[in-house]
């Protein structure tokens, strides 16, 4: 998968990715926020089946943006008992004010 550098949400809007999970070999996906955290919040749900041929299910991330501004948000994959993640991507979140319309 391509990770993007950055992402560009509105007030309210949600950017999803699915990941294949590694759950079998210990292996889980996390999202951490950078402080300041108000502007977006970051997540990671386990996708509903099918699991992979290993057993594994699939793993959503979901960003989400809360307030204009911008953030940096951490996704790794690793073992919770080993000292680094195996994979890494930072992407950069801007939120922006929802469009108004006029009608």
């Amino acid at each position: 998968m391509h990770w993007p550098e950055q992402v560009r949400l509105r007030v309210g809007e949600e950017w999803t990715v699915r990941l294949v999970g590694h759950s079998s070999g210990g292996y889980r996906w996390d999202a951490q926020v950078a402080p300041p955290s108000d502007v977006v919040s970051a997540a990671v749900v386990v996708a509903a089946p099918p699991a992979t041929d290993l057993g594994s299910r699939d793993e959503i991330v979901k960003i989400r943006g809360h307030a204009p501004g911008h953030a940096t948000v951490d996704v790794t994959l690793a073992r919770s008992w080993e000292a680094g993640p195996i994979e890494q991507h930072v992407i950069v979140v801007f939120v922006e004010e929802p469009s108004l319309t006029t009608g």
